[in-house]
């Protein structure tokens, strides 16, 4: 996993002191490095991205809802520039069989229902988009941006391939 996200999950963060236990806790890395950058480059400037059922290095949170409402609800009094959501895919059951782990379309069937409504600024969503969807997504009000990364990567002309429906 990643430092940050190490943190805010209860999987792997077993701490027992101010940066452990209660999701307050655990998000407090996560919202106290955000606040440095506020400081330095103004909230505008500022985004952040989360895979809340990604399990990479086994990383696992037993209720990300919970979890990722909390530290969203938080980004929003600061005022940030965005937060990106990568929803769950098939890409997050490699640990599927696992007795410890439950499915990631079962603890986040959506990012975007989940949450969205506590963020009012600018949402990017991610997961297996194709131009059509990203499209409809944005014009239903769901997300104000979408992102391509392994697309984009296998095809950098991705945004004229989309243009002339190629």
């Amino acid at each position: 996993g990643y430092l940050i996200d190490s943190f805010i999950r209860d999987w792997t963060n077993r701490r027992q002191d101010k940066w452990g236990g209660s999701v307050e806790n655990r998000g407090r890395l996560c919202l106290e490095v955000i606040d440095q950058l506020i400081a330095v480059f103004g909230p505008g400037r500022i985004g952040i991205r989360f895979s809340p059922v990604g399990r990479t290095n086994d990383m696992y949170d037993n209720d990300p809802i919970s979890t990722y409402t909390y530290l969203v609800q938080e980004l929003d009094k600061r005022n940030i520039a965005y937060i990106h959501f990568l929803e769950p895919d098939e890409r997050f059951e490699h640990n599927a069989n696992s007795p410890y782990f439950k499915n990631a379309e079962v603890q986040i069937p959506s990012c975007i229902d989940a949450f969205r409504k506590y963020f009012r600024n600018a949402f990017m969503d991610n997961v297996e988009y194709t131009a059509q969807r990203a499209e409809e997504t944005i014009a239903a009000g769901r997300a104000d941006l979408i992102s391509f990364g392994r697309p984009f990567i296998s095809n950098p002309d991705l945004a004229a391939r989309f243009a002339n429906e190629w």
